[in-house]
């Protein structure tokens, strides 16, 4: 039986930001652990078991402050006569992973990376960083990976949350104020994803400030291959903008592009293969951090998802009028 990870990590997040861990159920039935944001580099949100209803309520942790989201609403007005979507909500929850008898998130409010016991919500460690931070870690062989505005990609110890490596995403450490708090100029506004002993990030939000992609050896935190010339396309103006959760297949990465479409790399070298494009005249608006791997497809989408190749980065294969899909065998 198939079973859809989001009981414990989706359900009341979205309703209630400000609450940021509820766990439903008895611990011991979650024998499926979620290592990373929809539990797998697809982001299929698929798992093979989990907790079994009824699933009453056992704890909430709250953090010492709510999330604080990088970017405001679309404006209130249509565009071209479409209504505009949030694309770049991707923080509006501060996004939980379990692994074993631990949860792990990062928090936005209070730059903080947070593990607690699973069975009774009490802190194990918390991380201090320099900034927020917006997304889910990746928990691998007992270590923890994620990213923050401080511009600054991070490995910790599962066990006690002790530094192990630290590396700076962009060319330097510069700052600057963005949205009320103190940045860099190259935040990491993706996850660090850790697939085959390699992790992955994206740093840089302005295309016209310079943006990064890199490849880490997950172990030491050496650089195996930093892709810096991304910007240097159409004159300095290309629109790849690396926001939201990596997905990886075998031989591609693929990185949301904020509101705009996703970009695909080479996992060896780092080469920039294709960013999708589409007019909202044929698909209507699309684009946004969100983004999940299927068959030879990847869906990307706010008000609707669209499904692309994965190989080529065309469109028209379906469209699916959701924010959020999971998608099984022979059902969306």
């Amino acid at each position: 039986m198939t079973l859809i990870i989001g009981s414990r990590q989706v359900a009341r997040l979205v309703v209630l930001a400000i609450v940021m861990v509820v766990v439903v159920g008895a611990v011991p039935a979650m024998a499926d652990d979620g290592p990373t944001y929809r539990h797998d580099s697809s982001r299929s949100g698929l798992a093979e078991s989990g907790p079994e209803a009824p699933m009453p309520q056992r704890w909430v942790f709250e953090p010492q402050a709510p999330p604080t989201q990088a970017w405001a609403g679309p404006r209130d007005e249509p565009v071209e006569g479409n209504w505009e979507q949030h694309r770049v909500d991707y923080d509006a929850a501060n996004h939980i992973v379990a692994v074993g008898d631990r949860v792990f998130f990062g928090s936005s409010g209070d730059s903080r990376v947070y593990c607690l016991d699973a069975a009774t919500g009490r802190p194990v460690w918390s991380y201090m960083c320099g900034g927020p931070v917006r997304l889910a870690p990746s928990v691998h062989d007992g270590r923890v990976y994620f990213g923050s505005d401080d511009g600054h990609a991070y490995c910790v110890s599962a066990e006690d949350g002790s530094l192990i490596w630290r590396v700076v995403a962009g060319p330097d450490d510069a700052m600057c104020i963005g949205n009320g708090r103190m940045i860099s100029r190259w935040p990491i506004r993706t996850d660090v994803l850790v697939d085959g002993g390699v992790a992955y990030f994206g740093a840089g939000v302005f295309p016209h400030e310079g943006v990064y992609v890199s490849a880490l050896d997950a172990t030491t935190g050496e650089v195996i291959w930093r892709n810096d010339v991304l910007s240097q396309g159409n004159a300095g103006r290309n629109d790849f903008s690396p926001q939201g959760y990596i997905l990886a297949s075998a031989t591609r990465l693929f990185i949301p592009s904020g509101r705009d479409l996703p970009a695909a790399f080479d996992r060896e070298t780092g080469r920039e293969i294709f960013q999708s494009s589409d007019s909202w005249r044929s698909s209507g608006i699309v684009g946004g951090t969100y983004a999940l791997l299927h068959g030879e497809h990847i869906l990307v989408g706010a008000n609707q998802a669209v499904a692309y190749s994965q190989e080529t980065g065309r469109g028209g294969f379906a469209w699916f009028p959701a924010r959020r899909l999971v998608i099984g065998e022979d059902a969306a």
